[in-house]
């Protein structure tokens, strides 16, 4: 099976959305990001109260906790929001294009994006998601391909949902 398509800007950037929203990676490295500042910022704050006379750091013992738990709570919002400016940013620059070829045979896949081909075995697979207008393939960690089914021909869009359907019914999550 051969199939070539675009993707563009708003599909990269549903992609971080949906990622987001929906990854147990990234929601862990997140959860990650936010206990290191809040372990280092409690840290922090236990060697001030040992290291320095009270007087001198109360402002600093009592400010960087309080911004710990902001900073702890408040980081998921941030990195939407960055997503979101980040979207708006870009959607001043409309000619970004990515141009994939996806090649899938019985032991091997190829994905050529801009010319560059990467292969993988059949069975690196690790989840197929269906939703309205796109088709996300999860390869592994660093690896996934954003299909904008929107943009396939019908024709084309079934025989991806059927070989799929075929070779990987049980690692497809339909949304």
């Amino acid at each position: 099976m051969n199939i070539k398509y675009v993707n563009v800007l708003r599909d990269l950037m549903f992609f971080k959305k949906y990622n987001f929203k929906n990854s147990k990676a990234v929601r862990r490295n997140i959860l990650n990001g936010q206990s290191f500042v809040l372990a280092y910022c409690l840290i922090s704050v236990v060697y001030c109260y040992f290291r320095f006379p009270i007087e001198q750091s109360v402002y600093f013992l009592v400010l960087l906790p309080i911004l710990a738990i902001l900073w702890f709570f408040f980081f998921p919002y941030l990195y939407i929001n960055s997503i979101n400016s980040q979207n708006k940013r870009n959607r001043k620059k409309p000619d970004y294009k990515e141009e994939v070829e996806l090649n899938v045979s019985d032991d091997l896949i190829t994905v050529i994006k801009e010319g560059v081909p990467k292969e993988f075995p059949v069975n690196s697979i690790k989840k197929v998601v269906f939703l309205k207008n796109y088709a996300l393939i999860y390869i592994n960690e660093t690896d996934d391909l954003i299909i904008p089914l929107y943009s396939l021909n019908p024709d084309v869009k079934d025989a991806l949902e059927k070989f799929i359907t075929e070779n990987y019914g049980d690692k497809i999550a339909k949304k």
